[in-house]
């Protein structure tokens, strides 16, 4: 069987990367003598496998073709692909055409394309809707990573549906890959993931000003309080775009101490799976900091800069104290729930075990195999 994989790998986000590379584990494990073919934006996305038969692509029209016309199933990775949330209406606009016409040319050519793994809506606008609409029709199957994104679906008619499983990085735990990267240690370290939202998405960097002086005032006062903590900033996303290194060197410069330390995503994610098992809690703004403490039973504190962070905490049962709005991370005293964080980690684990979610997206994959095409 001939598999083409296709998502926003090797851009440098360490969501994205686990997105492909869960997906394309989870399948070599249930069948035998797959070729995958898959585009990536640079090389290094390949240098996380050693298994699977993968002939790279590069993300430009020419190879994304090829590997559709030489392949005999198409998948579409999650991410957050389907939505609108945010001011970026032409960016998203432009994903949604790109999904049409690869799904338009697959099904030209009598291609079954499948939707693996994704978060779909918030979808507000007409024509976000009606894209949608014209993507899932020409889908042979859909699943989706959590229950708000399933409800989207099932909302724009009664010829669609969905069926629920969870986000593809989940199937990186199911070998070995995954449990030799946990590694703990005797110290007590605080994970902190953040992006900058508003300069993204409001295209005001000004708040974000105020979340990292906010953080930072929370960070010094728990320095100052627990003498054995170490914080660990880690940038999920690098690159030129969108990154999230900028945003945590100026809170560094902000924490005024030595026990701080900026891990960066540089394409090997065992190593950074690794080097985050490490955390005894989080801080979780990245989507996916929050997907890899569940995978790693972190306890956290999760971010809500967007639906998609509400409906995995809705999903896998983080308790409501996890909870933290871009209100409360601009205009109030966020010490209180960091403090708690700590001095209770217990209450700050979700409560749905991980094993039975991998199970779900092992699931999710496998009944895409055995279709009959």
């Amino acid at each position: 069987m001939n598999v083409f994989v296709f998502g926003y790998f090797g851009w440098k986000n360490a969501g994205d990367d686990a997105i492909g590379a869960g997906l394309i584990k989870g399948i070599n494990e249930l069948k035998q003598n797959v070729k995958f073919y898959v585009p990536s934006k640079s090389e290094y996305f390949f240098e996380n496998f050693k298994g699977p038969k993968i002939e790279e692509l590069d993300f430009s029209e020419i190879d994304i073709l090829k590997g559709v016309l030489l392949s005999d199933k198409i998948m579409i990775a999650g991410g957050t692909h389907f939505h609108d949330e945010g001011n970026a209406g032409f960016h998203r606009l432009k994903i949604f055409i790109l999904f049409s016409l690869l799904i338009t040319f697959s099904r030209i050519l009598k291609k079954r394309v499948y939707l693996i793994g994704h978060g779909i809506g918030p979808l507000n606008s007409g024509w976000s809707r009606t894209l949608s609409r014209y993507i899932f029709s020409l889908s042979s199957d859909i699943s989706v990573r959590d229950k708000t994104s399933k409800d989207v679906v099932d909302s724009l008619g009664k010829n669609f549906s969905s069926n629920l499983a969870f986000d593809s990085a989940v199937l990186l735990s199911n070998d070995d890959y995954f449990q030799s990267a946990i590694t703990k240690t005797d110290k007590n370290i605080l994970g902190i993931s953040l992006l900058p939202f508003f300069e993204i998405y409001m295209d005001d960097a000004k708040k974000d000003k105020k979340i990292v002086e906010n953080i930072a005032s929370t960070l010094n006062s728990i320095l100052s309080e627990f003498d054995d903590i170490e914080i660990n900033l880690f940038s999920f996303r690098g690159g030129n775009l969108h990154s999230d290194t900028p945003i945590l060197e100026k809170l560094n410069k902000k924490l005024s101490s030595e026990r701080v330390n900026i891990v960066e995503y540089k394409g090997n994610i065992k190593s950074f799976l690794k080097m985050m098992s490490k955390c005894d809690y989080f801080l979780c703004m990245r989507y996916h900091s929050a997907i890899f403490s569940y995978m790693l039973d972190i306890p956290s504190l999760i971010i809500l800069y967007m639906e998609k962070c509400e409906s995995l905490r809705e999903y896998v049962s983080f308790p409501e104290r996890v909870s933290i709005s871009l209100r409360e991370l601009t205009e109030t005293d966020i010490y209180p729930k960091f403090k708690k964080l700590i001095e209770e980690p217990n209450s700050h684990r979700a409560k749905l075990d991980q094993k039975k979610m991998g199970l779900r997206s092992q699931n999710m994959v496998r009944e895409v195999l055995e279709k009959n095409d």
